[in-house]
Order: structure tokens, then C-alpha cells, then sequence
């Protein structure tokens, strides 16, 4: 690097010498300069790899309607709420008089049972896993079917909305994330669900094959890139007095593994009722607003008018919003500790900048001697210091966008299908220029002391 450095910018007149010198003792001293080039971009690398990693989770979590299924607000529970607990909102919203019906435009329920479930055929039943399910009302459904498009769909559906009619219609159906069926490019891409699918130990009964340490829960017999089989499910209640089973068929996969829920399995809650023997009592209900309406304001008139019964309403933007900052923080705390690290770097990169001028007072004055002027010596002095700290900010830089970029790939392969996050060009462009100049302002007061060094006393011999 240093000689093409050498043969591009030789020719300038004035520059020539500066350069040779400039040049020789970084040569001169590799394995010194080699360990700070290697400091710098060690540095470097874990700053500019926070960026990428931080800009990669805002745009990944980023607020959607895939993430709200086009609903603005979300009800929660209280503990209070086991007195006085509420089953059917949009009937109770409806009987009540002063509430702003006009400002509502649908509302759905779902509820999110944990049941075991295995694949069930054609062929050998595989292992039980438990998994938490997603059972949804037509209200939810009426909403989510204007968001959620499917990739693959079973034969006699040729359409989405044909997927959701089914859904709506019937118990013995259902969908599911793509996280349960491989991708042909990949061994492993993805996960069962935020709760893991943990399988239990498969006895004679079963007739299951596989190892008894299978942990995630994988649709087998397809993948992606392939038209949808026919899959059966069959899911499995044990809480009450009897074992009670349900088979469902698997009618869709969707494009997208966000969702409103997380789950990896959705049916309808009628499906829920056919497992558990038990009316469904719905977890969270989904609200959504008409066009111009406040939904902080509707929010806060739904929790006034469940107040005895402890229902939360919060607006599902506002909640994401605090989530992102609160993840922006903790991220933005650890960078400004790599931060420091980078300022401590760079404090070393003057000290030996410092170090070299008391080093070579003696060649300086030479310098000197023959004829050098004190700003060349400065300038030297500067190239030096700007070939080290350049040399190492290009690896970091270039290593974090690519460790960045592999992390991304392997963290976020099945968040991110289909998208390309991008890179913070913007905020790398600021790390980089500000390391180089805090670098070159650590440098200017070396380069003016040995730019004051006379000859006669550093040639001097006592």
C-alpha cells in the first residue's frame, strides 16, 4: 500500500520527499505500525458492526400492519379483570349508550391456547410438540384477510381470499407461519414460534419416528419452493377430565412471518372449542378505528367503559414505538461504550505519535540540516499518522458491514424474507470521519513539536 501510495502521488513536487520519509518509517518499524492499524480496526469493526446490527433490528421491527393485522388498539387484562371478565366486546360495546360508536370500525378476538400438536399424515404421525396456537374470530379474520397473503395454498383454493372463506366457515382447517416449512436453501432458517415447540418423548403408542431430542416443530414432506400437499394436523388437549384430539388440515402458509400474534399455527377459534370441550374466552381483543377517528382517544373511552372490568386499551403503534426506543437505547448504550473504546484508540494513536518525535529528534534535525522546512516535517509527521489510522479504519469498516451483514443473514433470515435491510451509510460515513479527524487532532501536536526541533540541538551530543 505504501509503495503505490508512493508511485501515485511521487510525482508532485513538493510532496516527493515528504513522502519518502513519510514512508520509511512506518517501514521501518512494521510490526509497531502493523499493531496499529490492527487496534484501529478492531475498534472500528465492533462500532461499525453496532450500526449495521441496530439499523438491521429498527427496520426488521419496524411498525406495519402486518405487525397490527390492520387493527390501531389492543386490549389486555387486568388482575382485577378475573371478577368482572369480558367474552363477546363488540356485543357489550354495542349495548352501551354514550360510547363513540361511530369512531369503530371492526373488532376481533383471539385467543392463544397451548395444546400439543403433531403432524398427523398421510403416513407415520410424527412427535407431539406443545405449541401455543392462535384461534381467531370472524372479526379478526374479516380484518386479517385484507393483510396476511399466503405463498403456498392447498389444491381447490385458488385464491387467498378462498383460504380465509374456509377459515371463517370451518374447524377443521388451518394456516401456518413459514417457519414451519424448510427452505430448500437452508438446512435451518427459522424457529417454531417466540415459545420454542418443545416435543415430548415419543412412546410405543405414538407409532412416531425421529429422536427424542427433536426440539423444533417442522412440517416435513415439503418445502417452500413447493406446491402445498395435503397436510393434516392433529391437535391435543390433556387439561380436563378426558383426553380430547382434533384434526385439522393445513390450507395455507403465509408470506410473512409477522404477525399480530407470533404463533405459528392459526385456526379458528371454533377449532379451539372442538379440542378443549370448553367456550373459548378470548385473550386479547383487536379494535380498529375509523378513518379520522383519535385512537388514543377511542382507547381511553374503551377502558372507561370496561372500568370494573380492569381492560386495558393501549394503541398498538404507541406500544411498538416504546418497544423500538427501549431496544434503541439499550443498543445505543452499548455502542457508546465501543465509543470510548475507539477514543481510547485513538489517545493511544497519539501518544505514539508523541513517542515517535522523541524517537527521531535526531533524524529530524537531519532533516532539518539538509534542508527540510518545518512544515514538511509536520506533514510527515501527519501522513503518517493518516496512512495508520486510514488503513485501519478501512478493515474495521469494511469487516463490520460484512460481520454485520453475516449476522443479519443468520438472525433475521426468516423475519427479513424477501427484504433488504439496509446499510446506515449516513452513520458509518460520520464514524469514519470522525475518527480520522479526532486522529489527525491528536497528531498536530507532535507534528508541531518535532516541526520546532532546531538542528544545531538536535544534533547536539552531550
Amino acid at each position: 500500500l505504501l509503495h503505490g501510495v508512493s508511485r501515485v502521488l511521487g510525482g508532485i513536487g513538493p510532496l516527493a520527499p515528504v513522502l519518502k520519509t513519510a514512508i520509511a518509517y512506518p517501514l521501518s518499524s512494521r510490526f509497531r505500525t502493523g499493531m496499529a492499524m490492527v487496534m484501529f480496526a478492531m475498534i472500528i469493526t465492533t462500532v461499525v458492526l453496532m450500526s449495521v446490527v441496530i439499523q438491521a433490528t429498527e427496520s426488521a421491527i419496524a411498525p406495519d400492519a402486518k405487525s397490527s393485522a390492520g387493527f390501531e388498539i389492543k386490549t389486555s387484562f387486568g388482575l382485577l379483570s378475573f371478577f368482572d371478565r369480558v367474552t363477546d366486546l363488540k356485543g357489550e360495546l354495542a349495548l352501551m349508550e354514550g360510547f363513540p360508536h361511530e369512531d369503530v370500525a371492526a373488532v376481533g378476538a383471539i385467543v392463544n391456547p397451548t395444546l400439543d400438536v403433531r403432524q398427523a399424515g398421510p403416513g407415520p404421525a410424527g412427535l407431539w410438540h406443545s405449541l401455543e396456537l392462535t384461534g381467531m374470530d370472524e372479526g379478526f379474520m374479516s380484518q386479517a384477510r385484507e393483510i396476511y397473503t399466503f405463498q403456498q395454498r392447498s389444491e381447490g383454493f385458488e385464491n387467498d381470499a378462498a383460504v380465509w372463506q374456509a377459515l371463517m366457515e370451518r374447524d377443521d382447517v388451518a394456516i401456518v407461519s413459514p417457519s414451519l416449512v424448510a427452505n430448500p436453501d437452508s438446512s435451518y432458517d427459522g424457529f417454531a414460534g417466540p415459545f420454542g415447540g418443545f416435543a415430548e418423548e415419543a412412546g410405543p403408542q405414538d407409532g412416531a419416528p425421529g429422536p427424542r431430542d427433536e426440539f423444533l416443530f417442522r412440517l416435513t414432506g415439503f418445502t417452500r419452493a413447493d406446491d402445498l400437499p395435503e397436510v393434516w394436523l392433529e391437535l391435543r388437549d390433556e387439561t380436563g377430565d378426558q383426553v380430547r384430539t382434533h384434526r385439522v388440515q393445513v390450507i395455507g402458509v403465509l408470506s410473512d412471518i409477522t404477525t399480530v400474534s407470533l404463533n405459528s399455527v392459526y385456526v379458528n377459534s371454533r377449532a379451539i372449542t372442538a379440542v378443549t370441550g370448553k367456550d373459548v374466552q378470548p385473550d386479547t381483543f383487536f379494535i380498529k378505528v375509523t378513518e379520522g377517528a383519535d385512537a388514543r382517544e377511542v382507547a381511553r373511552e374503551v377502558e372507561r367503559a370496561f372500568l370494573s372490568s380492569a381492560l386495558d386499551a393501549t394503541v398498538i403503534a404507541d406500544s411498538l414505538a416504546q418497544g423500538q426506543a427501549l431496544t434503541r437505547g439499550i443498543l445505543r448504550l452499548f455502542q457508546g461504550f465501543l465509543a470510548l473504546g475507539l477514543l481510547v484508540g485513538i489517545a493511544a494513536l497519539g501518544v505514539i505519535s508523541s513517542r515517535t518525535v522523541v524517537e527521531r529528534r535526531q533524524q529530524v534535525g537531519v532533516l532539518r540540516a539538509i534542508g527540510y522546512q518545518p512544515g514538511m516535517v509536520a506533514l510527515s509527521f501527519v501522513l503518517e499518522t493518516s496512512f495508520i489510522a486510514l488503513v485501519g479504519i478501512g478493515l474495521g469498516t469494511a469487516t463490520g458491514i460484512l460481520l454485520g451483514q453475516a449476522m443479519i443473514g443468520q438472525f433475521f433470515s426468516v423475519i427479513t424474507a424477501g427484504r433488504t435491510l439496509p446499510v446506515p451509510w449516513a452513520q458509518i460515513g460520520i464514524i469514519v470521519l470522525g475518527a480520522y479527524l479526532f486522529s489527525l487532532l491528536t497528531t498536530i501536536l507532535p507534528a508541531i513539536q518535532a516541526s520546532r526541533i532546531f538542528p544545531a540541538d538536535a544534533l547536539r551530543y552531550e
